[in-house]
């Protein structure tokens, strides 16, 4: 399966709200039908707004990346930090050439194993549709490509993203182990709570 992937500019130049906003249009960029309601999608997005927030502002995002495997292309979002962040060289948020959110999809958030348990359980009471589309999983745990190999997948995306909208046979990629990350207990001065949306 081709994978694609994205960076995006993170703390400190953009707050961990307006950093997930930028991440929410990208994975669902038509995020209101015709008649202006808001995308099912969109609609999961905005409600797990709070965990998401809560995990890029603790950085889980600058190593271990968000993932959504869908109709198209397996897509990998990391966040920039710090010095990277600032410069932002590395930072990759072209629009896709396909929509990440259709069909079954599947949205995969990383976290440290020390948060896993509750974020879990608040993720359970955030409904239905968002317990089917999304999941997390520890963020120490091995994915196909590391950030290392992401880098690799960016500098091919946009030939990648082209022949993907048009070619529904997606090649075979070779894996990579990723670097080891540790886990770590928040850090950050954000609440989480404050972001939940019921």
């Amino acid at each position: 399966m081709t994978t694609v992937a994205r960076r995006i500019i993170a703390l400190p130049s953009r707050s961990a709200t307006a950093t997930w906003e930028v991440i929410a249009a990208l994975l669902a960029p038509d995020d209101q039908h015709d008649d202006g309601i808001t995308s099912d999608a969109r609609r999961v997005l905005d409600t797990i707004a709070g965990i998401a927030c809560s995990l890029i502002a603790d950085e889980v995002l600058a190593d271990a990346p968000l993932i959504v495997s869908g109709a198209g292309p397996r897509l990998r979002v990391y966040c920039l930090y710090g010095d990277d962040a600032l410069i932002g060289e590395e930072a990759n948020e072209a629009l896709l050439a396909f929509t990440a959110t259709t069909g079954d999809w599947q949205l995969s958030l990383p976290c440290p194993a020390v948060d896993l348990s509750w974020v879990q359980r608040t993720l359970a009471t955030l409904g239905e549709s968002v317990a089917h589309h999304v999941s997390i999983r520890d963020s120490s745990a091995p994915v196909e490509a590391s950030a290392a190999a992401a880098t690799e997948a960016d500098a091919a995306a946009e030939v990648s993203d082209a022949s993907s909208a048009r070619d529904a046979t997606w090649s075979t990629r070779s894996t990579q182990e990723p670097r080891a990350t540790q886990s770590k207990p928040p850090t950050s001065a954000v609440n989480p709570e404050e972001y939940f949306r019921s």
